[in-house]
């Protein structure tokens, strides 16, 4: 999803398919899916030959650096960069989320690298005061950019986008079950929770569903009146569907949107009177809620290209 926004926003400045080279984790999945030539994230001889003075490194979109998924997270995203700067590359830090970063190492290696790139522009506030003010701009998510389509004017029950995590999801079904609304739940990470999802559907005899693209969740997130999302990006799709959510807020990325957004969050399993009393909220103020999603989405779409564009207008020297 990511991947299809910045492409969209190259191109709409005027760069031409050909010019574009993606560090992938599944390179050919990234040539065949998105028509963009790829190799090998982590190949750094390979990037070493192929960057050169002039060119521009673009990390992100996304949170690369933090270290709540592997130690070494930091440092992988970091040598890329560090290599594109020692060729006289530029290097965008673009359209990322700061941490979690715990070990001191990783802070002392973000830090030195946020200081010597080109320009970052980060998509929230969270450890932005590790970036020098001259380099330093804010971005809305790049997913807003993207077409959604029809939207479906049919609309019923509540979607549940959960994910693995330390939060106890069967005390929310537990209240959502009680409260009557038709309930279905959802999967971005099928490989990962297919298990999970199976389990609970059973359980409290709900649908599953496992949308294999950011496109077929889009269609699927558009049906119904109430997503309560335990993924970014889960949310980012509501409201670009125009479906009033609910965030589970186990990351600050997740706060700092619902509250831009101006929808509610959770940030403890314990909040279940908050919980439902946001529900009954939404659902008797749902046009209103939904058409202000739709005005906010506008906005941000525009913002997300006035941003990229300034940004590259700086690095390219056409903009004083």
């Amino acid at each position: 999803m990511l991947l299809d926004a910045l492409r969209a926003l190259l191109i709409e400045y005027g760069f031409r398919r050909d010019e574009l080279v993606v560090l992938s984790a599944s390179p050919k999945e990234t040539e065949r899916e998105h028509a963009l030539s790829s190799f090998k994230r982590g190949n750094l001889l390979r990037l070493f030959a192929e960057i050169k003075r002039g060119d521009l490194l673009i990390s992100g979109p996304g949170g690369l650096f933090q270290d709540s998924t592997g130690p070494w997270s930091p440092a992988f995203y970091a040598s890329h960069a560090f290599l594109a700067l020692l060729k006289g590359a530029k290097v965008l830090i673009y359209g990322q989320s700061l941490g979690p970063i715990k070990r001191r190492v990783n802070l002392l290696l973000v830090r030195f690298l946020l200081s010597k790139a080109s320009l970052v522009v980060l998509r929230d506030e969270s450890m932005s005061d590790m970036v020098p003010r001259n380099k330093l701009l804010f971005t809305p998510d790049p997913a807003f950019i993207l077409s959604v389509g029809e939207v479906s004017g049919l609309r019923d029950g509540i979607g549940i986008v959960f994910r693995r995590w330390k939060w106890d999801l069967e005390s929310l079904l537990r209240v959502l079950v009680k409260m009557g609304f038709p309930l279905t739940l959802i999967s971005f990470q099928a490989e990962r929770e297919r298990e999970d999802g199976i389990r609970l559907s059973k359980m409290y005899g709900l649908p599953f569903l496992t949308p294999s693209n950011w496109a077929e969740a889009l269609r699927v997130l558009s049906t119904f009146k109430l997503v309560i999302g335990m993924r970014l990006h889960s949310l980012i799709m509501s409201a670009m569907t125009f479906t009033p959510f609910i965030g589970i807020s186990y990351d600050p990325k997740v706060r700092s949107l619902c509250e831009l957004l101006k929808m509610p969050f959770l940030e403890s399993p314990r909040e279940t009177f908050a919980f439902s009393g946001y529900i009954r909220d939404i659902m008797i103020k749902w046009d209103r809620k939904s058409e202000g999603l739709k005005c906010e989405v506008e906005i941000l779409r525009e913002k997300v290209r006035s941003v990229f564009t300034r940004s590259l207008n700086l690095l390219l020297g056409r903009e004083a």
